[in-house]
């Protein structure tokens, strides 16, 4: 029984954390953990060990990602992580959910857009999927990547002349990648 400690030395809170983890008392870890977290909160081994903790207890991982974005909403570090969790997880609700309180903070934000577009299509939300390729496209980066899945979406559209005209945009864009000139063919082989 520990009477007493220092809740800010962080190699007391760490020792305490492996001792809890190594005698399997998972919810004394979180609570030493918790300490850790408030005064290291991007301690990567902190995180890891909260991870593992919540899956011994039966609780969802993805809550500790969760938890840290909310304490911080406006951390893109802690957004991303969430996002990735989420990913893992298969939540494609979610993510589009919470990638979109996100671009509160950055609306322009490459990789949340990237995300939100990937699990629309996941979906098969379509428009939304596209809506999201042509803002990235005409407002954070006009790259060739962007162009091929604006095209990919609108063949399935069945819309051959516009996916066609994207397509070629992705090759001139791509200086010649073979990617874009895949996409161009499948255009032409679909109509």
């Amino acid at each position: 029984k520990i009477l007493s400690f220092n809740e800010s030395n962080v190699k007391v809170l760490e020792k305490l954390s492996d001792l809890y983890q190594n005698i399997e008392m998972y919810k004394e870890q979180l609570l030493i953990l918790n300490l850790w977290l408030k005064s290291d909160a991007s301690n990567s081994k902190a995180i890891s060990q909260k991870k593992e903790a919540y899956k011994a207890l039966g609780k969802d991982e993805v809550d500790v990602d969760k938890e840290r974005w909310k304490s911080d909403p406006s951390n893109i570090n802690f957004a991303l992580d969430y996002l990735r969790s989420l990913r893992n997880s298969g939540l494609e609700k979610e993510i589009i959910s919470v990638g979109e309180e996100m671009l509160v903070y950055d609306r322009t934000n490459k990789l949340v857009l990237e995300i939100i577009a990937e699990s629309h299509l996941n979906l098969y939300n379509l428009n939304k999927a596209k809506e999201k390729y042509l803002f990235l496209y005409n407002n954070v980066n006009p790259d060739y990547g962007y162009s091929i899945e604006i095209s990919k979406i609108l063949v399935e559209e069945l819309l051959f002349e516009d996916a066609y005209e994207w397509a070629e945009d992705a090759v001139l864009r791509s200086n010649k990648s073979p990617e874009a000139f895949f996409q161009r063919a499948e255009v032409l082989f679909d109509t």
